[in-house]
């Protein structure tokens, strides 16, 4: 079960992730650019910038927020940019599988493969039941929060509305596994099942108010 739980959380975060480009890019030749800003985007802010600052200075509640702050902005300033010139909505949506692929091949796919390596070709039993199977859901949980993001941004652009950004800051914020899972660990209550079980809660409200608020943005694309 834990073999086959690796190997499936494998092809999710890491061969999923090389498919799907190769089909977009193969599909539409005018993929390339917004994948790429949406992969460097992540790289840069992300991985390089806000991640290794917080390793530095240790998680707190503090600095998480401070880093989903400037990754909304600069969310926010990227599809501006888009916007300004322009893009379709396939290429907001472009933006967002670049961001999230490299999303999930760097926190999730490099580390499941290597996990995969360790798990099939040796007899180390390195993880703990179920956490294969969270990790799994939790990357689910952040596709669809990532794409959350990228709504509210598209529609605080086209609507003109900033208050949207606040908006996806807050709902950064709560859905934030850092955050929670760190606030159910300073309570001292179960931080696998209170977390997961909130993340999950979030991500389904959010799909309703996705659907919701999508329009918003889609129907206004093609104004100057």
């Amino acid at each position: 079960m834990e073999t086959f739980a690796v190997i499936l959380l494998t092809l999710l975060t890491f061969i999923a992730p090389i498919v799907a480009v190769l089909l977009m890019i193969d599909k539409d030749k005018k993929a390339v650019i917004p994948l790429l800003t949406g992969g460097v985007l992540f790289t840069i802010v992300e991985a390089c910038i806000i991640l290794p600052v917080i390793n530095y200075l240790g998680y707190n509640a503090f600095y998480n927020i401070v880093g989903i702050i400037i990754i909304e902005v600069i969310r926010w300033l990227v599809l501006r940019i888009y916007l300004r010139k322009e893009y379709k909505i396939d290429s907001i949506k472009y933006f967002f599988a670049g961001y999230v692929i490299v999303n999930l091949f760097v926190v999730w796919g490099i580390d499941a493969l290597a996990t995969a390596a360790v798990i099939l070709f040796s007899d180390f039993g390195l993880l703990e039941p179920g956490e294969l199977w969270i990790s799994m859901l939790l990357a689910i949980i952040k596709v669809i929060m990532i794409y959350s993001y990228t709504v509210f941004a598209a529609v605080a652009v086209r609507q003109k509305k900033i208050w949207y950004v606040f908006i996806a800051m807050v709902i950064h914020v709560i859905s934030d596994e850092n955050i929670i899972f760190g606030l159910c660990e300073a309570l001292n209550i179960n931080s696998v099942v209170i977390g997961v079980t909130w993340l999950a809660i979030v991500t389904c409200i959010m799909l309703v108010v996705n659907d919701k608020i999508s329009d918003l943005w889609k129907g206004k694309v093609d104004e100057k």
